[in-house]
């Protein structure tokens, strides 16, 4: 797995990520920052709509490319908690944003996380 070649983020990559991350902040009323300020812990709110939408079935297991942007938020939020950081990893399925820790082998594919469990507890239901 050390033997991955690893990039920085592209431009579409870089936009693909940001419109996931607008989708999940359609999730809310108004900017956080507004109200709560500098405080505010954007880590544990990707988190909390992670959770509202599975737990609620707002998103099905078919639901693709909104599975991906809730792995996304996942992968923002352990970006943001553990200082990891975003990187494209080639790989024998092509091009896929990762989360890399600095200086180290260890590579985390959040974007598939979510949609890769769905459809396993879906298949076994």
């Amino acid at each position: 797995m050390d033997d991955l070649p690893r990039f920085r983020l592209e431009d579409p990559e870089r936009e693909w990520l940001e419109e996931s991350r607008a989708w999940i902040s359609g999730h809310f009323n108004h900017e956080p920052d507004d109200e709560f300020g500098a405080d505010f812990d954007w880590a544990d709110a990707r988190l909390a709509v992670v959770r509202a939408n599975l737990a609620h079935g707002w998103v099905g297991p078919d639901d693709t490319w909104k599975l991906q942007a809730l792995g996304i938020a996942l992968g923002d939020a352990l970006a943001d908690d553990l200082m990891l950081e975003w990187i494209t990893v080639d790989d024998e399925y092509g091009r896929v944003p990762a989360l890399n820790w600095p200086g180290t082998s260890i590579v985390l594919y959040p974007v598939t996380m979510i949609s890769q469990r769905r459809a396993k507890t879906s298949t076994s239901t």
